[in-house]
């Protein structure tokens, strides 16, 4: 008897950079991938991933310009992305401060979180960055790609959802 296995989601994790004072570009490109996987191949249907995101729920709009303070306790927000980085299969990592003279704190500490669990990491970085050439951030990730385009032209979610799925020969 033959036993088939029902194809797991994968679970992916999207961490990058939040502020008030740009909020529609740190929604736009996790909008962009949630999008084009969510009519994979314009087929109308969903991939089988789900995505994990910091900016869930409605509290995204007490974000404040900053980006430091909102009306969810600090805590809450600390433990919040450690529990989603923890259920995440895998992680998507957007280096871009979209022009803001602050540095991205949160996204660091995911990322180690996320390299302490043994989670891939595909880190969203120009070349031109210094930071693509830090020890930790270029220890922690797993693979580097340049734009959200590369990522989303290439075949690097579908190879680790391969690879949490029944083989396929």
């Amino acid at each position: 008897m033959m036993i088939v296995d029902t194809p797991r989601v994968l679970k992916i994790y999207l961490a990058g950079y939040m502020s008030g004072s740009c909020l529609d570009k740190c929604l736009a490109w996790r909008k962009q991938i949630r999008d084009h996987y969510g009519n994979w191949k314009d087929a109308g249907l969903p991939y089988p991933v789900t995505f994990l995101d910091p900016f869930n729920g409605p509290e995204i709009g007490t974000i404040s310009k900053d980006g430091l303070k909102s009306e969810v306790p600090p805590k809450a927000i600390l433990m919040g992305d450690y529990m989603s980085v923890k259920e995440a299969d895998l992680l998507i990592v957007n280096w871009d401060t979209f022009g803001e003279k602050r540095a991205s704190v949160g996204t660091p500490s995911e990322m180690a979180w996320a390299w302490q669990l043994g989670k891939p990491i595909i880190t969203i970085i120009k070349d031109s960055e210094n930071m693509k050439h830090h020890p930790f951030i270029g220890g922690f990730t797993t693979i580097f790609v340049e734009s959200i385009e590369e990522l989303l032209n290439s075949k690097h979610i579908n190879y680790f959802y391969k690879r949490v799925n029944h083989a396929n020969y």
